[in-house]
């Protein structure tokens, strides 16, 4: 048996002890006063060096999957809301101050960023389009926002101050131009089928060859999907710092109806729609 079938073998034997235990339930109940944050990040090296390649032949044969981005700042606080808590309501996500109703002009005004962007996952299928996931981009700002105060920002390190300990501990030169993915993620409905794994690696072929960045950053917390860290992993994402926090959920925070507007979008045509397979793996990830 070579290594790739015995770790192939071990990642499904994960999934499935995963998914006996729960496989959309979140690691860490919400209800627990602390939490543990995770930072993540890759290198434009790392990528080439090891998954470009294998990025590149996920993405093959039926074209039932597709990625659309709206035209910068074509898109308001409402409609990321909206997304943000059909993605993670079940995680919280619709509870965190930057994404209150009340907080809105300060999501508004990332929104309003220059290296903000949104991208939405779509799916066809039998001439059917349905809207599955997205993805919100943005820039690493100074270590604080000049709009937002401590009602918004969320606890721990600054994303600054997380890339520059990523750059410290990987040796990367102090200019590397990084970029941050704020949230992604698919509809519960879509989850644990594999898909996520595609349009993960269209994100990371779009900010490292597309855009040019060298550096791709985001974090998780360990009330998210408890597969999330793995799933990461597996992509060539890894955690280089973790921080337990006091958690920074809203209490009784409104229900944000997840309500989508798909007929009035502003996207960018041409080969901004990226076409791809649904993979053919186990199907046990959570995006």
């Amino acid at each position: 048996m070579t290594e790739f079938e015995k770790n192939r073998g071990k990642l499904r034997q994960t999934a499935f002890e995963t998914n006996a235990g729960g496989l959309n339930q979140p690691l860490r109940p919400l209800s627990d006063p602390t939490f543990e944050l995770w930072h993540f990040a890759l290198s434009r090296g790392a990528y080439d060096q090891v998954f470009k390649e294998k990025n590149k032949a996920l993405q093959s044969a039926n074209r039932d999957l597709r990625l659309k981005m709206y035209e910068p700042h074509g898109f308001s606080a409402e409609e990321l809301r909206a997304h943000v808590a059909k993605v993670g309501h079940e995680y919280g996500w619709d509870r965190r101050g930057l994404f209150q109703p009340a907080n809105e002009p300060y999501l508004q005004a990332i929104i309003n960023e220059p290296q903000s962007r949104l991208y939405v996952f779509e799916r066809r299928e039998n001439g059917h389009r349905e809207d599955i996931g997205f993805c919100f981009v943005t820039g690493i700002p100074p270590l604080e926002r000049p709009y937002t105060d401590d009602h918004v920002e969320a606890p721990g390190l600054a994303s600054l101050e997380a890339v520059n300990m990523f750059k410290a501990t990987q040796r990367l030169e102090a200019a590397a131009v990084p970029i941050e993915i704020n949230k992604i993620g698919l509809y519960p409905e879509y989850t644990n089928r594999g898909i996520g794994n595609f349009y993960l690696a269209k994100m990371l072929e779009i900010l490292f060859e597309r855009e040019g960045f060298n550096i791709v950053y985001l974090n998780s917390r360990d009330t998210n999907h408890r597969g999330i860290e793995s799933f990461y992993r597996k992509n060539g994402i890894e955690i280089f710092h973790r921080e337990t926090l006091p958690s920074d959920l809203v209490p009784n925070a409104p229900s944000q109806a997840p309500i989508i507007h798909s007929g009035d979008r502003r996207y960018i045509n041409g080969d901004t729609e990226h076409h791809a397979s649904t993979p053919a793996n186990d199907h046990r990830d959570p995006l």
